[in-house]
């Protein structure tokens, strides 16, 4: 009973540090950076309920997602003044999150050994034909964004730069599904990927 107590107790400490260390970010500091530092971080701690974090498989690909829109997206935006939780600027963070979140998975199967030595558990593990559940879900974020645009919500340029980088990143998959990629092949391709979609853009919007 005194260690379930005492381990309630941390749990408690540890939240009510996080609420008040996010009220003097607020005043002092960035609260979106202050979130992606806590998600940079969060691989090194345990806590009662969870031993080691590295074990969630789900995690690692958010936590990269999620730290990747905060600061690509949405430090940017709110430098702006932009209104961050509008339809428009909701979808775009939906479109990065996404795409970074399947760019991550290649990277967890081309690890798969050196993690199963490491004792970590990651989606390729425990996810059979993961290729294939990434090539459609690649083809259903296409097929929002069209719905998207069909009803007008989101302008055309935008539907450009999506379905280009959405098919290239089509073919990536595929080719990776029937061979295996080395490593520097790896990075060079979705590392490669990320890069380019910037250049599209800009491209896009200059036409």
């Amino acid at each position: 009973k005194k260690n379930g107590s005492f381990k309630l107790i941390i749990i408690l400490l540890v939240i009510a540090f996080i609420e008040i260390s996010l009220l003097l970010i607020d005043y002092i500091f960035n609260k979106w950076l202050f979130i992606t530092i806590v998600l940079s971080f969060i691989y090194k701690f345990s806590t009662p309920l969870v031993k080691n974090f590295r074990n969630i498989p789900f995690l690692k690909p958010s936590s990269i997602s999620l730290t990747w829109i905060i600061l690509s997206c949405i430090l940017p935006l709110s430098s702006t003044g932009a209104l961050i939780f509008s339809f428009p600027i909701i979808n775009y963070l939906f479109f990065h999150f996404f795409f970074i979140y399947i760019l991550c998975i290649p990277f967890d199967v081309k690890d798969i050994e050196k993690d199963k030595q490491n004792g970590l558990l990651t989606l390729p593990m425990i996810t059979d034909n993961i290729f294939n559940k990434l090539i459609i879900n690649v083809l259903l974020i296409f097929l929002y964004q069209v719905i998207l645009y069909y009803k007008y919500l989101i302008p055309i340029d935008y539907l450009m730069s999506n379905t280009i980088i959405l098919v290239l990143l089509l073919f990536a998959l595929l080719i990776h599904k029937t061979q295996n990629y080395s490593s520097l092949t790896t990075y060079i391709v979705y590392d490669g990927l990320i890069i380019f979609y910037g250049i599209i853009g800009f491209i896009i919007c200059l036409i």
